[in-house]
């Protein structure tokens, strides 16, 4: 549901333009783009960004992962402006 949403700006990940690359594997309009700039920093954040926004649909007040890294940091940052609790465990 479009209510659910969460935008961090993922939209805003630049186009680069591989013109060398493309040219020698016979593609002169490759393009690709940029994902190191992501909003929570990882790549990590895609899935989790689905995630939220799915646990935010089904009511879902508390979200919990198994982390020690990146994927604690991206669901933060979607948890949060959701107005969800977030938990995480580090073993």
């Amino acid at each position: 549901m479009p209510e659910n949403r969460i935008n961090l700006g993922e939209a805003d990940i630049p186009l680069l333009y591989l013109a060398d690359l493309g040219i020698e594997f016979g593609f002169p309009q490759l393009f690709t783009n940029d994902k190191s700039i992501k909003p929570a920093g990882t790549f990590n954040a895609r899935g989790l960004s689905a995630a939220i926004l799915k646990a935010r649909e089904l009511g879902v007040r508390q979200v919990i992962i198994p982390t020690a890294g990146n994927a604690g940091g991206a669901m933060a940052a979607y948890a949060a402006p959701s107005g969800q609790k977030l938990s995480w465990w580090m073993g």
